[in-house]
C-alpha cells in the first residue's frame, strides 16, 4: 500500500469518528458549469447528475472548509518534458499528450475530531488550451514520510499519478491526506472518513484555484486510487453517495490493489499464511496499529502491542520524519517478533475498539451500489495487499447489482502492479469519456 518501496526505489470512538466527519460535510461547493469535458473531444451537454454526490467545502470567501489558503507552481513541463518526466518516474505509457502546470494546494479542512485544519495536496492543469477541464481525483497510496507525498516531491511513481492524469488533458487533483505534506500532526492512516473529508476539501480548493487560473473544473469527477488510496475511492464515492452535495457528481472509480476488506482477507492472510512478504506484515500492521491509537485508543502503552525494544522504536520511525530505509531496519521479518502475543490474538478476534475500528475501516465496496462505473485492479503476485481483498469488493458490487470487472494484473508486485494498474486507469476514463 505505501507509495514507495525501500526494496525497490482526541480518541473518538469509531462511530463518533465517521459522525463527526459526515456531519461536518455539510456545506457544498457550487457548480462549476454545465457541460462535461472529454480530454480528447469536444464538449457535450451534461447529462442530468444523478443521486450522487459533490464536493464539500465552503467558497474561499468565508474562510471555511474547502478554502484555498496557498498555492506555488511545483513544476511547469512542456509536452516533450512531461513525457520524460513520467517515463522516470515508471510511465513509459500512454504518451504524454500536454505539458501541465502542477500547483502545490495548501486548503482548510477538518480533523478526525471535527477541528479546523489545513491540509495540502496538488493540482496538475493541462496546457490543453481548453477552459473546462474534466477532474480526476487520484488519492494515493500508504506514505508515512510527510515529504515523501505529492505536494513535496514528485519524484516517486505514486506522486506523479496525479500529473500523469493532467499530460492526458485531465485537471489532476490529488489530496496528501491529513498529517502529510504540510498538514500538521499524525496521519490517520486507513481511517477512510478522515480521507474523505480531505479529498473533498482539497476538490472545492482545486476548483477556486482552477478559476483563479482561468479554468473551470467539470461537476463529474473521475475518482482513482490505489492501495490506501483505492479503498479511499472507493469510501469517498460510498460516502458522497449517501451524502450528496449539489455540484459534483461521480462519474467513475477506478481501484487498484486496495485493502478493501481487512477483517475478512487482509488481516486473515497476513496473520494465517505466508501469501504476503514477511517484511510487509509487520510494516502495515505497525502502522495500522500506530495510526489508529490516537484516533480509536487500542492501547495506553506501546508495550500492550509491540515486544520488547518495538515499544520504543516503533513510535519513532513511525513519526512522519524517518525515511523508509530507517523504518524497515527497525522492523522484523516475521510479525511473531514485533507484536505482543496479546495483541495478535486481538487481531485474530477482534473486540471492543479494534473491532469497532475494523468495521469502520473495511468493506468500503459493500451496502451500497454505485451509480456510476466501477472497475477494480489487482495483482496476484502482490505480496503486500491480498489478492482476496479485490475479489471480496468485486463480490461485494455484484450482491448490489454493481456490473464491476476485476482485472487481474497477474504476477506483479505492489510497485509494478501500480506502474501497469494506473494507466489502465487512464485509457479507461479516456474510453469511457469518448463514449459519452
Amino acid at each position: 500500500m505505501k507509495s514507495l518501496s525501500v526494496r525497490r526505489t482526541a480518541r473518538l470512538g469509531a462511530a463518533a469518528v465517521a459522525t463527526t466527519l459526515l456531519a461536518a460535510t455539510a456545506a457544498c461547493s457550487s457548480a462549476s458549469g454545465a457541460t462535461v469535458h472529454s480530454p480528447g473531444a469536444g464538449t457535450t451537454p451534461a447529462a442530468a447528475p444523478a443521486a450522487t454526490p459533490a464536493a464539500t467545502g465552503s467558497a474561499s470567501h468565508t474562510g471555511g472548509r474547502g478554502t484555498l489558503v496557498a498555492a506555488t507552481v511545483l513544476r511547469t513541463l512542456s509536452r516533450a518534458q512531461a513525457g520524460a518526466w513520467l517515463t522516470a518516474q515508471g510511465y513509459g505509457s500512454p504518451a504524454a499528450r500536454y505539458g501541465f502546470t502542477e500547483y502545490r494546494v495548501t486548503y482548510r479542512t477538518i480533523d478526525v475530531a471535527g477541528r479546523p485544519t489545513t491540509a495540502s495536496g496538488v493540482l496538475a492543469l493541462p496546457d490543453s488550451g481548453r477552459r473546462g477541464l474534466a477532474p480526476v481525483v487520484y488519492l494515493h497510496g500508504t506514505t508515512v514520510p510527510k515529504n515523501a507525498v505529492a505536494s513535496a516531491t514528485g519524484d516517486n511513481y505514486d506522486a506523479a499519478a496525479g500529473p500523469m492524469f493532467a499530460a492526458a488533458g485531465y485537471a489532476g487533483v490529488a489530496p496528501d491526506y491529513l498529517g502529510l505534506g504540510s498538514g500538521p500532526g499524525p496521519h490517520p492512516y486507513m481511517v477512510h472518513a478522515a480521507e474523505t473529508t480531505s479529498a473533498t476539501d482539497m476538490l472545492a480548493a482545486a476548483r477556486d484555484l482552477a478559476r483563479k487560473k482561468g479554468r473551470t473544473l467539470d461537476p463529474g469527477i473521475r475518482v482513482a486510487g490505489f492501495s490506501q488510496g483505492a479503498t479511499a475511492a472507493m469510501d469517498l464515492g460510498k460516502t458522497l453517495h449517501a451524502h450528496p452535495v449539489p455540484g459534483t457528481s461521480v462519474t467513475a472509480i477506478g481501484a487498484l490493489s486496495g485493502p478493501y476488506d481487512l477483517t475478512g482477507a487482509e488481516l486473515p492472510i497476513a496473520l494465517g499464511t505466508h501469501q504476503l512478504t514477511g517484511v510487509e506484515v509487520s510494516f502495515y500492521l505497525a502502522y495500522l496499529t500506530i495510526g489508529w491509537n490516537p484516533v480509536y485508543h487500542l492501547y495506553d502503552s506501546p508495550g500492550e502491542v509491540f515486544r520488547g525494544r518495538y515499544a520504543q522504536l516503533i513510535p519513532s520511525v513511525f513519526d512522519g520524519a524517518h525515511d523508509y530505509t530507517a523504518i524497515y531496519r527497525a522492523l522484523p521479518a516475521d510479525v511473531n517478533d514485533l507484536l505482543t502475543p496479546a495483541y495478535l490474538a486481538r487481531l485474530r478476534h477482534p473486540t471492543g475498539a479494534l473491532r469497532q475500528a475494523l468495521h469502520a475501516n473495511s468493506l468500503t465496496c459493500a451496502g451500497w451500489r454505485p451509480a456510476e462505473p466501477v472497475q477494480l485492479w489487482a495483482a496476484k503476485g502482490d505480496g503486500d495487499v491480498a489478492f482476496q481483498n479485490s475479489a471480496h469488493c468485486l463480490a461485494a458490487l455484484h450482491a448490489s447489482g454493481t456490473p464491476a470487472h476485476l482485472t487481474d494484473l497477474g504476477d506483479l508486485d505492489h510497485q509494478h502492479g501500480a506502474l501497469r494498474g494506473l494507466p489502465d486507469i487512464l485509457r479507461w476514463f479516456e474510453r469511457l469519456d469518448a463514449a459519452r
